[in-house]
C-alpha cells in the first residue's frame, strides 16, 4: 500500500523509534511528513504556558527558563513534573532536586526506556555515561574486550545505531550523526546505575580509558579532565608535558593556565617543566614578579633532569629563554646573549615560542 498509495490516503504513525515502513522513496517523493524530537520540545514560554494550563499556576520567565533548562524540553518530564507539583506546589524543592534521585523522573526513565532494552544494551549503557559527548569510536574504547562484536558481543557503532533508532534520550551534536550526548536526566540515571554496578577502582578504570582515547584523538581537554576523574596524576602530567609546547607556540595563555590549575600545587612546584610552563604564563602577562619568582623555584630542580632525557632540552632551553628577560632588564647583556644563545641551542625545533623572548 504504501508502494502505491492511494491519494487520499494518509497514514498516521506515532512511535517512539523510527518505524521500517517509511523508506527514502517516499522521502524523496516528498510523501513523508517528520515531526521528530526536535520538533516536540518545549521552550521556556511553552513550559510556562503548559503549566498554567494544567495547573493553574504562573511561573515567571525565569522558572520556566529553569524548568526548561532541567528538562530539556522533555514533554513526558513535564507532565511528570506537574503531578509532583499538584501535591508539593514547591517548585523551587522540585528543581533542586531535578536530578536522578527525582522519583518520578527515575521510575519513567527505568520502566520505559532502560528496562526495555536487551540485556546486553542495559549492561553496556552505564559505561558510556562516563563522558559527557561520545562516538561509536569511543563507546568501542570505554567497553570490556568480551563485550565487542566478534566475541558474541555488541561494538561501539552497533550500540550507538540501536540507541538512534530506539529514540532513547540520545541528542546528536553534528550533522554528520558522529557526537552524541544523552539527555540530562537520562544520563543521571546511568550515572547512578553505573555507581551501584561498579567500584570507585572500576570507575576510576572506565574514565581512564576514556582518558586514553581523548589524548590519541589529539582531544587533549577532555583527556585531563578524566585523567584527573580517574586520580591519575602522573599522567595528567605527562599529558600537559606532552602538548603544552603547542600552547605556547599558538599564545593560548588562558588555556595553558586552566591545564596547571587541574593539578596539584605541590606537583607543580617539583615538576620543573610545568614551572617553565608557568613562567611563560606569567611573562605573557607581564606579571614579572611571579616569573622572577618562579625563575627562583626552577634553578635548583634542573639538575634533577637526566642529560640524556627527552625533556632536558626542553626545560633547560626554555628556562634559557626566560632568563634572558631577567637579565636583560637587569642591564647585563653579556648574560642575556650566553643565555639565549644556549636557549636557541637547547630548544627543539617544535619550542618555537622560546625563541622570541
Amino acid at each position: 500500500i504504501l508502494t502505491h498509495p492511494p491519494r487520499n490516503m494518509h497514514l498516521m504513525l506515532l512511535t517512539r523509534r523510527d518505524p521500517s515502513l517509511v523508506s527514502s522513496a517516499l522521502r524523496g517523493r516528498g510523501q513523508v511528513n517528520e515531526i521528530g524530537v526536535s520538533e516536540l520540545m518545549f521552550t521556556g514560554v511553552e513550559t510556562a504556558i503548559f503549566l498554567n494550563n494544567a495547573l493553574g499556576i504562573s511561573v515567571d520567565e525565569k522558572t520556566a527558563d529553569r524548568i526548561q533548562d532541567k528538562l530539556e524540553g522533555w514533554p513526558a518530564g513535564m507532565r511528570l513534573l506537574s503531578q509532583s507539583l499538584k501535591y508539593s506546589g514547591d517548585i523551587d524543592r522540585l528543581l533542586a532536586g531535578l536530578k536522578g534521585s527525582f522519583a518520578g523522573i527515575v521510575d519513567y526513565l527505568m520502566t520505559e526506556a532502560l528496562l526495555r532494552q536487551p540485556q546486553e544494551i542495559t549492561r553496556l549503557l552505564p559505561a558510556t555515561a562516563i563522558v559527557d559527548l561520545f562516538c561509536a569510536p569511543l563507546c568501542d574504547a570505554l567497553l570490556e574486550p568480551d563485550d565487542r562484536k566478534g566475541k558474541g558481543g555488541v561494538d561501539g557503532f552497533a550500540l550507538v545505531n540501536r540507541l538512534q533508532k530506539e529514540n532513547l534520550f540520545l541528542i546528536s551534536l553534528d550533522k554528520e550523526n558522529h557526537w552524541f550526548r544523552y539527555h540530562h536526566l537520562f544520563r543521571d540515571l546511568l550515572q547512578s546505575q553505573l555507581k551501584k554496578r561498579y567500584n570507585a577502582t572500576a570507575i576510576a578504570d572506565y574514565h581512564l580509558r576514556a582518558s586514553k582515547w581523548f589524548a590519541e584523538n589529539d582531544l587533549i581537554d577532555e583527556a585531563l579532565a578524566h585523567a584527573i576523574a580517574a586520580n591519575d596524576t602522573k599522567y595528567a602530567v605527562r599529558l600537559i608535558e606532552q602538548h603544552y609546547d603547542d600552547l605556547l607556540n599558538t599564545e593560548q595563555w588562558n588555556r595553558l593556565d586552566r591545564w596547571i590549575q587541574l593539578l596539584p600545587p605541590e606537583v607543580v612546584a617539583k615538576r620543573p617543566s610545568l614551572l617553565v610552563a608557568k613562567g611563560f604564563y606569567f611573562e605573557s602577562g607581564g606579571r614579572i614578579a611571579e616569573l622572577y619568582a618562579t625563575l627562583d623555584r626552577i634553578a635548583p630542580l634542573l639538575s634533577t633532569i637526566p642529560p640524556d632525557s627527552a625533556a632536558y632540552g626542553q626545560v633547560h632551553g626554555a628556562y634559557y629563554a626566560l632568563l634572558t628577560e631577567r637579565q636583560f632588564f637587569s642591564f647585563e647583556p653579556e648574560s642575556t646573549i650566553a643565555s639565549y644563545q644556549k636557549a636557541l641551542r637547547l630548544l627543539p625545533p617544535k619550542a618555537r615560542h622560546g625563541k622570541y623572548i
